[in-house]
């Protein structure tokens, strides 16, 4: 049984770094890196809207395509993406030890 592979990021991740990486030539990028595996995004509000929306195209067409003045280059982009978010901004909704302090009782 072949194992899937398993892209957890963070925060950090830049938009650009999401799609895909750019220098001198094409490297790839978080999309391409989870191609037959899992793209795990946490904390999903927290991402820009520009971000998430440029998952959508991948999702669709299992594909990444970027094209530059000078270049066009394709990279395959099968994956699943599992995202995460916690119930409120402080992280403590519903914990029994500490009074969540974003909401209303």
């Amino acid at each position: 049984m072949r194992t899937r592979s398993m892209t957890n990021k963070q925060l950090q991740i830049y938009e650009a770094r999401i799609k895909l990486a750019w220098f001198r030539k094409a490297l790839l990028g978080e999309i391409s890196l989870s191609h037959k595996g899992v793209l795990f995004l946490n904390e999903i509000p927290e991402y820009s809207r520009s971000a998430l929306e440029t998952l959508r195209q991948p999702l669709e067409d299992n594909e990444i395509v970027v094209s530059r003045a000078d270049n066009k280059v394709s990279y395959p982009a099968d994956f699943m993406l599992v995202a995460t978010q916690n119930p409120c901004p402080c992280d403590y909704y519903g914990d029994e030890t500490k009074e969540c302090t974003c909401t209303t009782n």
